[in-house]
């Protein structure tokens, strides 16, 4: 018995969803199988899933105290972190 991928049923197996890497890649493959490793309690629910994304990004860039108060206001509310669109470091 081969151990394959969950979702696409090709690749071998290597993320301790059952996933490969190709669909571990991807949050939203990896939300839809839960997390087999049983140390997986250690790690936060925004790793392993169960908090929503923001509704907005945040245009403050990384390390500003704008920035961090958005954390903050996040984690108070139990939403994710980081937002996919927030804004990155611009090394010009």
């Amino acid at each position: 018995m081969r151990d394959v991928c969950k979702h696409c049923q090709v690749e071998k197996y290597i993320e301790a969803r059952g996933l490969c890497r190709g669909c571990y890649s991807l949050m939203e493959i990896r939300h839809l199988h839960p997390c087999l490793s049983s140390y997986h309690h250690y790690a936060t629910r925004d790793l392993c899933g169960g908090y929503q994304l923001p509704e907005t990004p945040t245009p403050h860039a990384p390390g500003s105290t704008e920035k961090i108060d958005v954390l903050a206001a996040r984690a108070k509310r139990h939403e994710a972190l980081f937002h996919p669109l927030d804004a990155k470091h611009n090394f010009e």
